[in-house]
């Protein structure tokens, strides 16, 4: 798969758009859980979902896919209390919104470069282990808890990496354009002062991330981004009863 790809596929943020979208967005965007509008994102994902396909058996979260199966025969059929549990670690990842994508301000580029990336798959893991550990011990052993078991693990060995990046970046973060070199970059290529901070914003990223991502920390990030995704698309259908994109899956 593209590597590009799969950075924007990273934890779920750009498959809920459509395949043509110019650049992706995350759904956790939407600040609370709504069954309607995650039914809505999963509709159209159905052509990129078919594009899993394409990818190698060993990507894929065996757990998810058996769970995909159990869906469409009708042996899983998710409870009041587990679409629940589902619904709530989504309501929380998706309350993460922009606040989920560390570091910030005023580094609000077009869209999520790794370290942000990282450090949000990361969240999203605390996240849903803190959802499982408050779940009723009747549930411990649910289909709908080893799924989000099957997500937290798939994203697990970003951990690994985000505390690092985390506390290099507030001990020594990439140096904000300062306001000269944005105008100069403007007059110098014909564009506005918009423009030229983005491209000197995204160039200071570039070159901390070379300096501090090591070929470890881009490993675990690529892996958790693959792994993740099978995971979300049959956590969505779970929670809002659309089955139709689950179809490819089990073709895998």
């Amino acid at each position: 798969m593209d590597p590009h790809r799969v950075q924007q596929l990273a934890a779920g943020q750009s498959y809920v758009e459509d395949v043509a979208s110019v650049r992706p967005r995350a759904v956790l965007d939407s600040g609370v859980y709504s069954a309607t509008a995650d039914a809505a994102a999963l509709r159209r994902t159905r052509v990129f979902v078919r594009s899993l396909a394409s990818m190698n058996a060993d990507d894929q979260a065996p757990y998810a896919v058996e769970a995909a199966r159990d869906l469409l025969t009708g042996r899983w059929q998710p409870s009041d209390v587990e679409v629940l549990l589902g619904g709530t670690m989504r309501e929380r990842r998706n309350k993460l919104g922009a606040a989920g994508m560390r570091p910030a301000i005023p580094w609000h580029l077009r869209t999520p470069w790794t370290t942000q990336s990282i450090l949000w798959i990361a969240e999203c893991v605390r996240i849903t282990d803190q959802v499982l550990a408050e779940a009723a011990d009747s549930l411990a052993d649910s289909a709908m808890a080893r799924l989000l078991r099957t997500y937290a693990d798939a994203g697990r060995p970003c951990l690994t990496s985000a505390d690092r990046l985390w506390q290099q970046w507030q001990d020594s973060p990439a140096p904000v354009p300062p306001y000269q070199q944005v105008q100069d970059h403007a007059i110098a290529h014909d564009v506005d002062q918009k423009n030229a901070w983005h491209y000197l914003a995204v160039e200071a990223i570039e070159r901390w991330e070379d300096e501090h991502l090591t070929r470890d920390d881009h490993d675990r990030y690529h892996t958790a981004s693959v792994a993740l995704i099978t995971p979300h698309i049959v956590l969505l259908a779970a929670i809002t009863g659309d089955l139709e994109p689950l179809a490819c899956l089990t073709d895998l």
